[in-house]
């Protein structure tokens, strides 16, 4: 069995993990899944991990008395975004951590502005294309009636 190390990063590192401004290496331990493509299935492993993560947040937290926030949204979520806040942030930063989750609730509702305003957009577009078609074959249908 192929052990990973850092020598033998055999699935890369973790992609986005910062310490700091500065990347910061973590390696992956298992082989990265496809994505999935069924929104009910991205939706539901979405709530299963994150409350995973969540649960992790707070034994950490607990058990080492790290200052600590994390936060995630869902593409096709319907409600709020999920979060995470360290008893020690929330009782030496409270103000700070405030600010944090009120920001990232600012940037979630953006993406999601954006995402739906691309996908009116996309929506109109399909709609267009289709009237043009029909347009294009009535036309096509004229000009074989009038040759006969």
């Amino acid at each position: 069995r192929t052990r990973v190390t850092k020598k033998n990063a055999l699935y890369g590192n973790v992609d986005g993990a910062m310490r700091g401004s500065k990347p910061f290496d973590i390696l992956r331990m298992k082989e990265l899944r496809p994505a999935i493509t069924d929104q009910a299935d991205a939706s539901a492993r979405f709530l299963r991990c994150a409350s995973d993560i969540i649960e992790r947040c707070e034994r950490l937290s607990q058990e080492t008395g790290c200052w600590l926030h994390f936060s995630a949204q869902h593409l096709f979520a319907h409600g709020g975004f999920l979060h995470y806040t360290s008893p020690r942030l929330l009782r030496e930063a409270k103000k700070d951590a405030e600010q944090i989750i009120n920001h990232a609730n600012r940037v979630y509702a953006t993406l999601i502005a954006a995402r739906n305003e691309e996908s009116k957009e996309m929506h109109k577009q399909l709609l267009l294309a289709e009237g043009d078609k029909q347009v294009a074959q009535e036309a096509e249908r004229n000009a074989l009636l009038q040759a006969e």
